[in-house]
């Protein structure tokens, strides 16, 4: 496949820059980017899981594929060869100083890969906690890292022309004339003065916070990094205010944590009191496991992806009187309250009416429950239950 790639795609970039690996194929030429979408399609054609590598903040990708594990794969430009699982080639053949590479999903989400490609005593851990107002932790935020770097605008400027070009073509031909036609030349001459790379602040990888509030990089050392943390409903591009916005820079080599608190009383805490379930002889066998996942935005492309995170949820039982109170919004009192991401336990009460509450207080992540529950209380009748089996669970899910 590699060889293909390079016989198909034999040319330095020229012209539109498509995104398609079929039109890229139909060019047959390209940097990088082209190289790496036409490699990952064609090996997803030939059925060889297939995902891109990125290092956005130095302006290089190239992909990885599975083979009992994921391994580095690249091609050089103008069919100059290339390499496989030989992810030091980067750091330590070429001598690039990265800040951050990560992996991109099918579905637009990322995932940090970064320690693959550069070892640990080149990199810096740095972490993120964001609360908010009652000190509580706040979920989904996003923190995007961006770095000085060089930027690729070839697509922005081919953008831009399109524009001009489409406007320019809808003009009569008596109103152009020599004045409108000697200025259009004029700025096209200007327009490709203009280069295709420049220098500036570059968006090199982002996360979002999970279920504690968290999240965490692998960042190169040797930069100087700008975060910038927003946390609201519809997330916009990085640049764009948020509802609540901060900004930090990092400039060390060693490991750092950010506590950032942000002005936001939405999550209103509800207190309860626990309390002890009082003892009987009804058994109560319970167990549940959960993960959990964001639906969030790709900074790049706007397009939603499923970011997994570390599960977890609210665990209580409360009589009929306490859960009309926490319906309502009221302090409560319960029993057996549990904050965790799995549990299996036992227990014995009174034979009366109980709810068992499972409670996802987070903003932005959703919780998947499987639970089991089982009841047994001891009887002198003797009788039998006989159910019919049903499936209206799943026109009604729990």
């Amino acid at each position: 496949i590699s060889y293909w790639i390079g016989k198909t795609v034999p040319y330095q970039a020229i012209g539109d820059r498509p995104g398609q690996p079929n039109i890229i194929a139909h060019e047959h030429n390209g940097w990088c980017g082209e190289l790496q979408r036409i490699a990952v399609a064609a090996q997803r054609a030939a059925l060889i899981p297939s995902i891109g590598a990125c290092n956005i903040g130095e302006d290089h990708v190239w992909r990885e594929f599975y083979e009992r594990g994921w391994h580095q794969n690249d091609n050089w430009w103008t069919d100059g060869g290339g390499t496989v699982d030989t992810p030091d080639v980067y750091a330590y053949g070429w001598g690039k100083d990265m800040s951050a590479i990560f992996a991109w999903r099918g579905d637009d989400s990322i995932y940090d890969v970064t320690s693959t490609y550069i070892h640990p005593e080149d990199r810096t851990t740095v972490k993120f906690v964001v609360k908010d107002s009652y000190l509580q932790p706040v979920d989904g935020a996003r923190v995007t890292v961006t770095v000085q770097g060089i930027k690729d605008i070839t697509w922005l400027k081919n953008t831009i022309w399109e524009k001009i070009q489409e406007i320019w073509d809808r003009l009569p031909d008596f109103i152009k004339g020599k004045i409108l036609q000697a200025i259009y030349d004029r700025i096209q001459e200007k327009f490709d003065e203009v280069p295709d790379i420049i220098d500036g602040l570059t968006i090199t990888t982002w996360n979002y916070t999970d279920m504690n509030g968290k999240c965490c990089f692998e960042l190169g050392k040797n930069h100087e990094y700008l975060f910038v943390i927003q946390q609201g409903n519809n997330l916009r591009k990085p640049w764009q205010l948020a509802k609540n916005n901060a900004l930090r820079v990092y400039n060390n080599t060693q490991d750092k944590t950010f506590h950032i608190s942000f002005i936001d009383f939405s999550n209103r805490v509800q207190r309860h009191r626990s309390k002890e379930i009082p003892e009987g002889d009804c058994i109560f066998d319970v167990s549940f496991d959960t993960m959990a996942y964001h639906l969030q935005k790709n900074v790049r492309t706007d397009n939603i992806g499923t970011y997994d995170t570390k599960g977890g949820i609210d665990f209580f039982i409360v009589d009929e009187e306490n859960f009309g109170k926490y319906m309502s919004g009221r302090r409560f009192t319960c029993s057996n309250y549990i904050e965790g991401e799995d549990t299996d336990f036992s227990l014995c009460t009174e034979k009366k009416d109980w709810y068992i509450v499972f409670r996802n207080h987070a903003h932005r992540t959703n919780v998947v429950l499987d639970f089991s529950i089982q009841v047994k209380a001891s009887t002198n009748v003797d009788r039998i239950q006989i159910v019919s089996p049903d499936t209206s669970i799943f026109d009604h899910p729990v």
